[in-house]
């Protein structure tokens, strides 16, 4: 009840459809199409009652289910020739207790309860008889004119759109009427006293046909990435592999998010700017939650390393978040959220909510649409890349080894903008006294270009790994950390050689075994063998349906 108005809603269901066999019981997505509107129109709080009117006893015991009220409609209302108007002018002759007379058709899955709420305000607010739901359908539109049998264009002249005059569709989905209106025209429609009401554009279909279904499953499936928020790190002492990952998902989502990043974090800041993503830099997590509530979020996604058990429960007790998506999270608070995605180790979990190892790795699509590598029997072409901040120079460390081994092919190095000045400033000194050959790239744009026709890989343990597997190339990693410790893929020695962690680096050892490889064609062979049985191409697909299954 609003302002002491009763309002009732009706969903009329007939059995017979002529373009779909019982089409309000069809299944959409292994649901009834009914029940789409009857869960949401339930949400509406200020709505006194629901019915649903039918012909059919098999559609009233189904939605009876539901905890909707039902009717069964007089045989003599169901015939093709019936209008709705008269299913419903009967109905509320027979039960007068009402003001506002709201039809929703069960052909419309989508309608939200947002948007059936705010119509049903806009209504109350008015002096009019009717609400119509519209979507804007401005175009340019052509009739045919009999007389002349010539076709002719219905406004004066060719216009861009935005200059032409609006054009309102009707959706069927929701008609509000007034009660005394019903009853003295058999009508639910005054022309002469209406508010066009215009919905969302993907709630606005109506299913008529089976290609109107399809497109319902459709954004069904997608219908989470309306609303998901990514809550990602980026700075010079953690990397920005969370961030390359998080932009990555951005770019397969068919909607654009919105990111999320703590203030000291400006690395990550300026990359998702860079990247035309929207981007708020949030203090704290009461000032994170707080920006929660003031939105309906269908999914938030986490890759801020671990969590805590706090933080995960206050996004539960505190905001409407439906779904809650973790990445590379080992904290306490991964067991209460949705689904953890743990791709760079292989661990057995205790929750059933974890996925891991490599077949969950996101890589950038640069490199995942594109042909893996040859194999050369000579190691002529090295590449060197240590991750965006290599906050260890490993890249030197790497070009001291080839340089003692007085390695006689060519180098390439590949850089970030996040690789300190200090460190360049070095390294390019240094580049001065080695006998090979040695380029460097700096904050490349295509990845597999640079990785293209190399036949060694010289990394630290991180997500690079990936990428450099999938296009078949052996390599040698050193672990920044005791977090790299726990990438377990580069750790085994089936595709390449870890030589270990960095402060506890065995310097003649790890010189001896880059020689081997180096020298030795049957080891980098063996390694590259290895590789060809791994591809991540389905790796989208499997992560996706975890953010977006509901």
């Amino acid at each position: 009840m609003i302002k002491g108005k009763k309002i009732l809603v009706i969903i009329p269901a007939r059995w017979g459809s002529k373009w779909i066999p019982k089409k309000n019981l069809k299944l959409l997505n292994w649901r009834p199409l009914i029940s789409y509107v009857i869960n949401e129109v339930k949400k509406v709080k200020e709505v006194d009652e629901v019915i649903v009117s039918s012909d059919d006893e098999l559609i009233l015991s189904i939605v009876k289910e539901y905890g909707v009220n039902i009717s069964y409609r007089n045989p003599n209302l169901s015939q093709d020739s019936t209008t709705i108007d008269e299913v419903i002018y009967d109905f509320v002759k027979k039960n007068p207790f009402y003001d506002i007379v709201v039809t929703i058709q069960p052909t419309s899955p989508l309608i939200s309860s947002d948007t059936i709420k705010k119509a049903i305000l806009k209504f109350i607010e008015s002096n009019k008889n009717t609400l119509l739901s519209v979507e804007d359908a401005t175009h340019l539109y052509w009739m045919e004119d009999k007389e002349t049998w010539l076709y002719k264009l219905i406004v004066s002249e060719r216009k861009n759109r935005q200059y032409l005059p609006k054009i309102y569709k009707e959706t069927w989905g929701i008609i509000i009427s007034r009660k005394d209106y019903i009853l003295s025209t058999w009508s639910r429609v005054d022309p002469n006293s209406i508010i066009l009401f215009e919905v969302p554009k993907e709630e606005a279909i109506d299913i008529d046909d089976y290609f109107d279904l399809q497109i319902a499953a459709s954004i069904l499936n997608y219908r989470y990435q309306w609303k998901i928020w990514i809550n990602v790190i980026g700075n010079s002492l953690i990397g920005m592999w969370h961030i390359y990952r998080q932009l990555e998902i951005a770019f397969l989502l068919n909607v654009k998010p919105i990111f999320f990043v703590r203030k000291w974090n400006d690395l990550a800041e300026m990359k998702i700017k860079d990247s035309f993503y929207p981007v708020i830099a949030y203090e704290n997590d009461k000032e994170f939650i707080e920006y929660l509530n003031k939105f309906n979020i269908s999914v938030l996604i986490n890759d801020i390393l671990d969590t805590t058990e706090d933080f995960i429960l206050n996004i539960r007790k505190s905001t409407l978040v439906k779904k809650i998506i973790n990445f590379e999270d080992m904290g306490t608070g991964r067991k209460h959220a949705d689904v953890v995605i743990n791709d760079l180790y292989n661990f057995i979990s205790p929750y059933k909510n974890e996925y891991y190892w490599w077949q969950y790795a996101i890589l950038r699509h640069d490199v995942l649409f594109k042909e893996k590598n040859q194999f050369n029997s000579k190691c002529e072409n090295i590449v060197i890349t240590c991750g965006g901040t290599d906050p260890n120079n490993l890249t030197l460390i790497y070009l001291n080894f080839l340089k003692e081994l007085q390695f006689k092919g060519n180098v390439k190095i590949i850089l970030w903008l996040w690789y300190s000045i200090d460190k360049e400033k070095q390294l390019i000194k240094f580049i001065d006294t080695v006998p090979f050959n040695v380029e460097i790239k700096k904050d490349i744009s295509n990845m597999w270009k640079e990785l293209s026709n190399i036949d060694l890989a010289l990394t630290s343990n991180g997500r690079t790994i990936y990428e450099i597997a999938h296009l078949n190339i052996p390599y040698v990693s050193i672990a920044q950390n005791d977090r790299e410790m726990l990438h377990t893929f580069a750790i085994h020695s089936w595709w390449g050689r870890f030589l270990g962690r960095y402060d506890t680096l065995d310097f003649k050892k790890s010189l001896l075994i880059l020689e081997k490889i180096i020298s030795y064609n049957n080891i980098r062979k063996k390694y590259y063998d290895n590789l060809l049985t791994y591809d991540f191409k389905d790796n989208i697909n499997r992560v996706l349906n975890l953010i977006l299954d509901h």
